[in-house]
């Protein structure tokens, strides 16, 4: 991983030293509260690093997590921070981590997202065309329903 990071940084150097224009890449970034949310604040620090890296990133915050998908899908947006129930058809793997009752503490979170770090998980992060870049836990999530006949996420 670390060569990588050496060769997207020698990138980077060319495309300034040659005067040329660094690619730009679009990701779409569901935050609840939008481009002032936590979230979208947090991944300006993304858009730095991705400098580093020899690519220009344009964030565009969404309140509406279906609309930041709907415009990943139709490709106006290259990449996209969504969460783990709405990537499910994209990656099946990690799209699994939020499963109702799979982790039942943050200890399990914690020793789960240090086992998807190693080198030896990365294949398990990418499905077709589509590779996950990163898992940000967003805490504990519990469901309240009116009617007992919805009994799944979907519903």
């Amino acid at each position: 991983m670390r060569l990588i990071a050496v060769a997207l940084t020698l990138f980077s150097f060319a495309f300034a030293a040659e005067g040329k224009e660094l690619p730009q890449k679009t990701f779409c970034i569901f935050d609840p509260v939008g481009a002032n949310g936590p979230i979208f604040t947090r991944m300006q620090d993304f858009r730095t690093a991705a400098l580093e890296w020899g690519v220009e990133a344009e964030l565009k915050a969404y309140t509406n997590e279906a609309v930041a998908l709907a415009d990943f899908q139709s490709g106006v947006c290259d990449g996209s921070l969504i969460t783990g129930t709405r990537i499910r058809p994209f990656n099946v793997f990690t799209g699994s981590l939020e499963a109702v009752g799979g982790l039942t503490s943050y200890q399990q979170l914690r020793e789960l997202i240090n086992m998807l770090a190693r080198p030896q998980a990365a294949k398990y992060m990418v499905d077709g065309r589509y590779e996950v870049s990163g898992i940000i836990p967003g805490g504990s999530v519990y469901v309240f329903v009116r009617d007992r006949a919805i009994d799944s996420v979907e519903a």
